[in-house]
């Protein structure tokens, strides 16, 4: 579980928390092992949250809580309109632009009004986190292709789908 625990300690877990909605549906979006999901459901247990990822292998090996389900899903096909939050934390780039694009457009199409959504995304313009999220995806995912978004321009597109952005750059380091 060493990658469990790399995991944890490059995500804004917390801000993550507190940006969501502390009851309701919450969609992990690409979860793999499930870090995020199992930290959303420990520290909320109001909270439903529901880890989605193409990958069984890493569902399988992920922790479970009353409040946690695990589903294998392509991301595309989710139906997200029972949501109360959504969260993608370091998908986007592994998806082809097309796809990242269509499942903005069903994400937008899809929550209800007032439901969260958080990206947690690689900059393109941040040399040092992009340089070192390359690695890591290197080590972790060696087959995917890598497609990042230029923060400005994500923000645009979210913005074009309807919905009000806060942009917050993460943890210094990653």
């Amino acid at each position: 579980m060493i990658k469990f625990f790399l995991k944890s300690l490059m995500l804004p877990l917390l801000d993550i928390h507190a940006a969501l909605p502390p009851t309701g549906i919450i969609y992990d979006l690409g979860c793999g092992e499930g870090v995020a999901s199992f930290y959303l459901a420990q520290t909320a247990p109001q909270r439903q949250v529901i880890g989605i990822d193409i990958n069984t292998k890493k569902i399988r090996r992920t922790r479970h809580l009353p409040n946690l389900t695990f589903v294998n899903a392509d991301l595309p096909r989710v139906n997200l309109t029972k949501a109360s939050g959504c969260l993608l934390s370091d998908v986007l780039h592994h998806l082809s632009p097309s796809i990242q694009r269509q499942l903005l457009s069903k994400i937008g199409r899809q929550l209800k009004s007032g439901s969260v959504y958080v990206i947690k995304e690689i900059n393109q313009d941040d040399l040092i986190r992009s340089r070192l999220s390359r690695f890591w995806d290197w080590i972790f995912y060696t087959q995917d292709k890598i497609y990042y978004w230029r923060a400005k321009n994500l923000v645009k597109t979210i913005k074009q789908l309807g919905f009000k952005v806060r942009f917050t750059p993460a943890m210094p380091w990653f």
